[in-house]
């Protein structure tokens, strides 16, 4: 019975520790992920800053290419809200760029950064995410 028992017990621990490192690895795809995005938005709030609708639509372009890689494989663990919402703030943007609404656009842009940023916080391994 002891056998048994040990067996278990190491099991568990062995599966325990396997998900604190996938976890781990998954938090750091996801907090590189949104790092990434950051920088495009930066890029492309600049632009939309100066009214360079040239290359507003190429780095918006950029960007959701980028997005609709990482969104396919965080689709799979993250919050379906959460993604949506991002979805649709670079929706709008798209949009407001084609109009060359420059206080829309950019309102949408703040908007885009702080659900990156929400993202990837709530994805943080930390103890108050765990509890």
């Amino acid at each position: 019975m002891g056998r048994v028992l040990m067996k278990a017990v190491i099991g568990t621990i062995i599966l325990v520790i396997i998900f604190f490192i996938g976890a781990t690895v998954f938090q750091n795809y996801v907090q590189n992920g949104c790092e990434e995005l950051s920088e495009e938005i930066t890029k492309l709030e600049g632009y939309i800053d100066d009214e360079n609708w040239e290359m507003t639509r190429e780095t918006l372009g950029l960007l959701k290419e980028d997005w609709e890689e990482k969104s396919k494989i965080w689709v799979l663990f993250l919050e379906h809200y959460n993604l949506d919402a991002i979805e649709v703030a670079i929706r709008k943007i798209d949009t407001y760029s084609d109009l060359k609404d420059k206080t829309y656009t950019l309102g949408e842009i703040v908007k885009l950064r702080y659900l990156i940023e929400h993202l990837s916080e709530r994805e943080a391994f930390v103890l108050s995410n765990l509890l």
